[in-house]
């Protein structure tokens, strides 16, 4: 059975198989000058380590192995080529030929793929309690592009528009429910999110990126390739952060290292929820339940003050 040509440039690690009939025939001259082959070069010279060739010499190499056959792909990657419907029946067309004739050329869309927007449409940055002002929108969307710009590239957040929210405020909870809130109200776009928790002044803030309707497929597909990253996700069924991440004081524009997963009284053993994890000991490093701290804010192993 063949196997779709891009699933490995792409990122994906277990091949993706395609039954008979079935896939999208695309010509080798769009697939090579498209993200694919930019993400199959980024891939080939990693695994060249310190290679001193260039990218445009590699980019020539590998076409060149590569030849013109056309490729047959699967609907995960077709979606990365942000196709219109009309252009991805013409390639499923081609491809229902390809399996009775091998001869069958490749489709050739008319869209030029080295065009494709990736920017958002606009963020909407959200603070706890108060108006976030430009130097923290800056702050947080600079640490959102750092997780994103591998597949979304350097300028993804160049010239975008961006909203400032005074969101009132509530428990931390309550506050990162935005997240669902806006996913419901946008269910046909792409939301990405970002979340910085202040544990020193409870100044939390919640950035949304959000992408326009025509550019659903293409974005969720990207975003896909981000997997591996560390990000801040909230999983609101679970009341947890699903990964770690870097807490940021706002007061200074210092970080400290703390991470957003529940913790254990270090008297009692009780769970402590990550949005409730007030009471930390810098001397004996362990958090502490509302029950179980003293009178005056001070640790009840090491009679520390709290951090």
């Amino acid at each position: 059975m063949p196997v779709c040509d891009s699933h490995g440039a792409a990122g994906w690690g277990t091949p993706s198989n395609i039954s008979n009939g079935e896939g999208y025939l695309i010509a080798a001259r769009f697939i090579q000058n498209s993200i694919i082959q930019e993400m199959n070069i980024d891939k080939g010279m990693k695994m060249m380590g310190g290679t001193t060739m260039s990218r445009e010499k590699y980019k020539l190499e590998i076409e060149s192995m590569q030849g013109a056959s056309p490729w047959i792909i699967c609907e995960q990657c077709i979606n990365l080529l942000n196709l219109s419907q009309g252009e991805k029946d013409a390639a499923r067309k081609a491809a229902k030929k390809w399996w009775k004739n091998h001869n069958t050329p490749g489709h050739m869309p008319r869209k030029k793929t080295s065009k494709i927007e990736k920017k958002p449409a606009y963020f909407m940055i959200f603070g706890k309690g108060f108006k976030p002002n430009e130097n923290q929108a800056n702050l947080l969307i600079h640490t959102w592009l750092e997780k994103r710009k591998a597949v979304l590239g350097d300028d993804a957040a160049i010239n975008v528009r961006i909203e400032l929210i005074h969101q009132p405020s509530s428990l931390r909870e309550e506050f990162i429910k935005i997240i669902s809130g806006v996913r419901e109200k946008h269910s046909n776009q792409v939301v990405d999110d970002l979340i910085m928790l202040d544990q020193k002044s409870g100044n939390d803030m919640l950035l949304l990126a959000v992408w326009p309707p025509e550019d659903t497929e293409y974005i969720k597909e990207l975003l896909k390739l981000g997997i591996g990253q560390k990000e801040i996700k909230y999983d609101v069924e679970s009341s947890q952060i699903v990964n770690e991440k870097i807490d940021t004081d706002f007061s200074n524009n210092k970080s400290s290292e703390h991470t957003y997963k529940d913790s254990i009284c270090g008297n009692c053993n009780k769970i402590i929820k990550f949005y409730d994890k007030k009471f930390f000991c810098k001397s004996c490093d362990k958090y502490f339940c509302m029950r179980c701290k003293r009178p005056g804010l001070t640790c009840p192993i090491c009679r520390g003050a709290f951090g």
